[in-house]
């Protein structure tokens, strides 16, 4: 065996080349690119279903049966895309039960994400399912219980550092929304939102680029109740907060059925200036209140917005199908529709339409900060149901408070002292909101719209007592400048096309009542003064049995009405007819209409707030026809007994024309009148104002026609006639029976004491005796055969004494026999035979002349002439100055009736009592400016009694059971002690004539005056 070498004494090799440290870097970085190849697949594909593996078992722990699924998912690391598929999370018991999303898509250019910016080309959410629930401090997310509050420690300052000296930055591309289902729940509110789609585009946090935005979304449910109001506060209580709500109300809130909001448009300048670019349009809308009401709309289009901070403009703004409904049990009304459901809720309650408006339309609205502008604005098919019972308005669950209303009217605030008060007490040193630099001060607010136009209006009104509805074809409004304050064009008609009303009488309106108008506002902001004409049109009414009345047209020419100041250039009445009723006489309902009048003017009417003043009243066609029943009654005219007993109701009754200058002294309000006087027929008749009388009463029954030829009363001042200083009225008028008859009565009158003041001067030629023969027979038994009469009368009346005589001509006249037994007891009060005093009277002509004397008190004249002649004008007299009598309580409604007794004895007057209120028995106010009037009667007419009858009403007598004589008592007494203050002409206390009735009881607290 061969020895082996040493290595000294091997050969020597060549000598191997040196590495170095470049050699081991290269092989290291070679390594770890081996590396990064392998590990890109482990990470694309073991990576994330690790991850998702982990989140599925740490989900599986937050509870029982908790589950994450996910059907698919995709990973492009390079190319930064995620694509999850199907995602599910399973939650049973808590919520929903479930959340899922369809499908997460992300696309993020990471090769940007060296230069601090993240881009995402594409993001997409779609069909997202998810519920919240707050339960107390935690809310509750996809079966995960999560923390409302927070530790009160503040949040660290995040100092910046050097690296932060350029801030990241971020593009969105676009982002994608789709079909997302969003529920929230917490203690008394609950509602899901929809996303339908979101998309925006253009992001990018470096610029101010706008960015486009579209979206719908859906409000799908939506249910609040109380509990939800006290979990934002406490205090929160909405029948403490709103007058009138019942406690038990139910206070809720629910969305009767899906609303979808779709908007169209940009945000712009989002960095600098944000603002909105766009259309947006709600549909439908409808909600139910309280449950009880159901309020919403159709649809809400808003075109063309541009808002931002300076300015906010709206190229349309519309409103279709706006709805206020009753939700009723059962309702098979017309209209009662679900407010556009597109699917029947067996459910559901009806609902009964209050109020709709079919659309309302305004184009290139702007607001500025300064100047809110519109152009023209339409409002068309309003349509309202006002229905109030028991305090209550239909469709509002509130219990209204009458009495709350008129005390608010009663009692207006003054809303200047309190601005007042605060700046006189306010410190020297403090300072005024409104003393800022005159720009700011000058800075207000202005309005400029181009117009409004209101059509097809429907209103409906239905209350205790009252049935109306009003209607309108168009109305519009102008241009409303507030900056250069011009005046406002008004024009319209409407329609008052029913009214029924039946307390306290009945009234219906027969016809439409058509209402015009055309005018304008001026100087609105500032001193409004409303200028133009109006308009009445077919008025035709009937209240209770009263004659029905119907006007063609009223007209008022020449409105001009301010603060200060109101009047009319012309008013013109046209076409006035008063009908009998239906219940008339037959025969009298023949004789043509009670009364009309074709034509009434009233020129240069003013009122400035103490004296209505008129020029010349003109009238012209005048007609009545009056007949007077069997039974002494003028039919169609309410006799005496039922004015008195309406007028003693609830409702005083009104002031007659000749007393209405009284009552309008009393009242301090004095009316000047430049006269009164018949024009020209408007027909063209040569004379066409008559007055008809015919006379059922007296047999044969006698008809006669009276023509005015001429009417004339001179200038009529109130306060001049009441105060007795001004001249006595010339009265002029001048009337005829036939073609040959002349009537002329002329008069300078006044008044004095309320009686009548002047002279009057009467006279009649050839008038036709025979027509008149039935109230002969009457008065004295005789049927007058043939005849003419012949009157010269001259009265004077000055202080309530009367001067003056009456010459009485019977020409040619012949008289014969019809009532013996009145003949008999003519003779007998005359003590002697009719027809001697007949033939001694007459001449040789057969001409009767007899010369009548007339003096005394206006009250109780002294007549010279027969005692049947002397008591006809005796009654005549009398009547004139119970007239005049009648007058001095007018201002107050308070006559209820005048009878006359039998004989010459004294008339019954009652007068209207005063009213109380319950357990009350204090003279009021208004009580004594009455009483003082009855005192100034009693003064002047010492031959006056008066009793005072007490009554309590039965709730009165209710309440203080045995002692209710003593409240009566007292009132009665408070009555007699006022009136004791005060002495007669003859310096008697007024008190020595009045006298107080025992107690009584009766429908109202009152206390009957009368004497």
């Amino acid at each position: 065996m061969a020895a082996r070498k040493s290595p000294k004494d091997q050969p020597s090799s060549p000598a191997a080349p040196s590495r170095g440290w470049l050699f081991w870097v290269g092989r290291s970085l070679l390594l770890l690119l081996v590396l990064l190849i392998l590990l890109v697949p482990v990470i694309r594909f073991a990576g994330p279903g690790l991850a998702i593996s982990w989140l599925q078992q740490w989900y599986a722990e937050q509870g029982e049966g908790y589950q994450l699924t996910l059907n698919d998912w995709q990973l492009a690391l390079i190319r930064g895309e995620l694509t999850l598929t199907g995602v599910t999370l399973q939650h049973p018991g808590a919520g929903d039960g479930e959340t899922r999303i369809d499908q997460v898509a992300l696309d993020i250019d990471t090769g940007q994400v060296q230069n601090k910016l993240i881009e995402i080309t594409r993001l997409q959410l779609d069909g997202l399912r998810l519920a919240a629930t707050r339960q107390g401090d935690q809310l509750l997310v996809a079966g995960l219980s999560l923390p409302l509050t927070t530790s009160g420690a503040a949040p660290a300052e995040v100092q910046p550092t050097d690296s932060e000296a350029t801030p990241w930055a971020v593009r969105l591309e676009h982002i994608s929304l789709n079909d997302w289902q969003l529920g929230w729940q917490q203690d008394g509110l609950q509602t899901q939102l929809g996303i339908r789609s979101v998309d925006v585009r253009g992001f990018d946090s470096r610029h101010d680029d706008d960015i486009e935005l579209t979206l719908a979304l859906s409000l799908n449910t939506l249910s609040a109740n109380q509990q939800f109001l006290h979990s934002l506060s406490p205090e929160l209580d909405l029948p403490t907060m709103i007058p009138g709500l019942a406690a038990d109300t139910p206070q809720t809130l629910t969305l009767d059925q899906p609303v979808v909001l779709s908007w169209q448009g940009r945000l712009t300048h989002w960095h600098t200036q944000p603002g909105v670019r766009g259309d947006l349009v709600i549909e439908p809308l409808s909600l139910t209140l309280l449950d009880a009401t159901r309020v919403g709309f159709e649809r809400l289009i808003l075109q063309e917005i541009v808002a931002d901070a300076e300015q906010q403009q709206l190229g349309l703004f519309q409103l279709d199908g706006v709805r206020v409904q009753e939700r009723v049990a059962d309702s098979t009304e017309p209209g009662s529709s679900e407010m556009g459901s597109s699917e029947p809720d067996e459910k559901a309650a009806a609902a009964v339409t209050l109020f709709s408006l079919d659309r309302y339309q305004a184009t290139q609205l702007a607001f500025d900060g300064i100047t809110l502008s519109a152009g023209q604005q339409l409002i068309d098919g309003i349509w309202l149901d006002g229905r109030y019972n028991d305090g209550r308005l239909a469709g509002l669950p509130l219990q209204l408070s009458d009495t709350d209303t008129a005390a608010s009217n009663d009692d207006p605030v003054d809303e200047a002292a309190p601005d007042a008060v605060s700046a006189a007490e306010a410190p020297a040193t403090s300072v005024q909101p409104h003393s800022a630099s005159p720009s700011q001060s000058s800075r207000q607010f202005e309005v400029l719209l181009a117009g409004i136009t209101v059509s097809n209006v429907d209103l409906r009104w239905q209350q205790p007592g009252i049935q109306t509805r009003i209607t309108a074809d168009n109305m519009t409004v102008g241009l409303i400048n507030s900056a250069e304050n011009l005046p406002v064009e008004l024009a319209g008609a409407l329609q008052i096309a029913a009214l029924r009303l039946t307390q306290p009488q009945a009234v219906t309106l027969n016809q439409p009542l058509v209402v015009s108008w055309q005018g304008s506002i001026n100087d609105w902001r500032r001193d409004p003064e409303l200028t133009g004409d109006l308009t009445l049109k077919h008025l035709d009414v009937i209240a209770g049995h009263q004659p029905p009345v119907a006007l063609e047209q009223l007209y008022l020419k020449g409105i001009r009405a301010d603060r200060a100041t109101q009047s009319l250039q012309q008013l013109v009445m046209n076409g006035l007819v008063v009908q009998l009723p239906d219940s008339a006489n037959a025969i009298a309902k023949k004789q043509g209409v009670l009364f009309s009048l074709g034509r009434y003017e009233i020129p240069s009417i003013l009122f400035d707030g103490q004296t209505l003043s008129t020029g010349v009243h003109r009238f012209a066609d005048l007609r009545a026809n009056l007949t007077r029943l069997e039974n002494g009654l003028i039919a169609g005219v309410p006799s005496t007994e039922s004015v008195a007993s309406k007028a003693g109701g609830a409702m005083d009754a009104e002031l007659s024309d000749s007393g209405s200058a009284a009552a309008a002294e009393e009242a301090g309000l004095i009316v000047h009148i430049d006269g009164i006087t018949m024009a020209d027929s408007s027909t063209g008749a040569t004379a066409a104002s008559q007055i008809q009388w015919y006379d059922l009463a007296v047999a044969p029954a006698h008809k006669s026609i009276l023509t005015l030829t001429a009417v004339s009363v001179g200038e009529l001042d109130s306060a001049a006639l009441l105060n007795e200083t001004g001249k006595p009225v010339p009265v002029s008028i001048a009337a005829s029976l036939d073609d040959y008859n002349t009537i002329e009565f002329t008069a300078k009158a006044g008044l004095r004491q309320s009686l009548p003041e002047g002279s009057f001067t009467l006279k009649v030629r050839q008038l036709n005796l025979p027509p008149f023969s039935p109230y002969v027979v009457q008065a004295m038994g005789y049927n007058v055969q043939k005849g003419m009469m012949k009157l010269d009368s001259n009265i004077n009346i000055v202080n309530g004494q009367m001067q003056g005589k009456a010459l009485l001509v019977l020409q040619n006249s012949r008289f014969e026999p019809e009532d013996q037994d009145t003949i008999d007891r003519v003779s007998k009060q005359i003590a002697m035979p009719v027809e001697t005093a007949l033939s001694v009277l007459k001449d040789d002509n057969n001409n009767l002349r007899i010369d009548v004397p007339l003096s005394g008190a206006v009250n109780d004249p002294d007549i010279g002439i027969q005692d049947i002649i002397q008591q006809v004008t005796k009654k005549a007299v009398r009547t004139a100055t119970l007239f005049y009598l009648k007058q001095a309580f007018q201002p107050y409604g308070a006559l209820i009736s005048i009878a006359s007794l039998a004989g010459d004895q004294l008339f019954a007057i009652r007068l209207e009592p005063l009213t109380f209120t319950e357990q009350n028995s204090v003279l009021s106010s208004e009580h004594q400016a009455y009483l003082d009037k009855v005192a100034t009667t009693m003064t002047s007419k010492t031959e006056l009694e008066l009793q005072v009858c007490p009554v309590v009403s039965e709730a009165e007598a209710k309440t203080l059971g045995e002692d209710w004589p003593v409240l009566a008592a007292a009132r009665g007494n408070a009555v007699k002690a006022y009136l004791s203050q005060r002495q007669d002409d003859k310096k008697q206390l007024l008190g020595e004539r009045v006298s107080v009735c025992s107690p009584a009881r009766g429908d109202l607290p009152e206390v009957a005056l009368g004497f």
